[in-house]
């Protein structure tokens, strides 16, 4: 069948080419859509978490994990700082931990106190 250029979307050859299309975009738009939610606030707290090992203490800014927070800090057994920080949420207080090289001032580990679920932050 000839396509008449005035009545293009009649020809099924190009109705056929513009579903493909657009299950194409569907499907494009569905993998970004499910990207941008597949990581929890949980895991995104993780990741922000061990994304600042290595980090020197001072260089983290204060509304990085809500507020500066800091609740105590102790010189532990190994010759480390511990700091213990607190920020609250609608989902309850969290309370994590950063242990601290007392000579280069660097976060070599992190763990968190109490409930994990209201440690986070929102993607």
């Amino acid at each position: 069948m000839a396509m008449n250029k005035g009545n293009w979307y009649k020809c099924p050859e190009a109705q056929a080419c513009f579903n493909c299309l657009r299950f194409t975009l569907g499907l494009f738009v569905a993998a970004w859509l499910f990207g941008c939610t597949s990581i929890t606030p949980y895991e995104n707290f993780k990741t922000t978490m061990n994304a600042s090992l290595g980090t020197i203490i001072d260089d983290i800014p204060a509304y990085q994990f809500g507020g500066s927070g800091l609740i105590d800090e102790t010189h532990l057994p190994n010759g480390n700082l511990s700091h213990r920080y607190r920020y609250k949420n609608p989902y309850g207080t969290c309370i994590y931990i950063f242990e601290i090289d007392s000579k280069s001032h660097r976060i070599i580990a992190w763990q968190v106190e109490g409930e994990d679920k209201a440690c986070i932050l929102i993607p």
